[in-house]
């Protein structure tokens, strides 16, 4: 399930609510109501009962329809309806089975490259929701544990780098070290559809945790 939550003050709540309205109707799918393409994706992976549960759970919360996930011996075939977006062959597939593996680093630039142990992983975050700020713009929040949470205020780090599968997708800086209750992930694309987008695929990835094992021969067929 998506949760949502909003942050406005009285100043811009009307902005806020328009966007809000279009961002649940982008980033909210109905496992009823997947309009696209019919179509089998299967990979290979050397835990393919852990890997097939966590297929699942991410295709439930992307709303794929008729879903069917089934492993094998060392591999996982899904057969599903696809939402029906233009690029659903390549981004389903890829969200079903990406490694999800997430870090919090320290830094001292958002132009750093991630280095030394990092502050919380995948493995501290306990829950991730989708939310927009105060000028109507989505990001992903994400709790941690409470002992990582107190590892990332106690570094004290003005400048934080949030890392995806090797990829530095978000940043935190201010003059004031982080003192939060939540991370929060901003997206950074040309329109609000993308950003909205880029949040929820945040979301799916951060809330069901990194994958058990490597996905690797991927294969996508359509189905009539």
């Amino acid at each position: 399930m998506l949760r949502v939550a909003f942050v406005a003050s009285p100043f811009v709540i009307g902005i806020v609510l328009f966007a809000a309205m279009g961002a649940l109707m982008l980033a909210t799918r109905d496992v009823a109501k997947a309009g696209g393409a019919r179509a089998e994706i299967r990979f290979q992976a050397e835990c393919p009962q852990e890997f097939a549960a966590l297929s699942r759970a991410r295709a439930e919360t992307i709303g794929l329809g008729e879903l069917e996930v089934t492993p094998g011996p060392g591999e996982v075939t899904i057969r599903a309806v696809l939402p029906g977006l233009e690029d659903d062959l390549t981004a389903v597939p890829k969200l079903l089975t990406a490694p999800a593996k997430f870090a919090v680093y320290a830094a001292t630039s958002i132009k750093d490259s991630p280095q030394g142990e990092p502050l919380a992983t995948g493995d501290d975050v306990t829950d991730t929701w989708f939310q927009l700020d105060v000028t109507g713009h989505p990001y992903t929040a994400v709790e941690l544990q409470p002992h990582a949470l107190k590892r990332v205020t106690d570094a004290n780090a003005g400048v934080m780098l949030y890392v995806l599968d090797g990829q530095v997708i978000a940043t935190y800086e201010s003059s004031q070290t982080f003192k939060g209750e939540t991370l929060e992930l901003h997206p950074l694309r040309e329109t609000t559809r993308e950003e909205v987008r880029q949040a929820t695929d945040w979301h799916i990835l951060l809330n069901h945790g990194p994958a058990p094992c490597e996905a690797s021969a991927l294969v996508v067929t359509p189905l009539p």
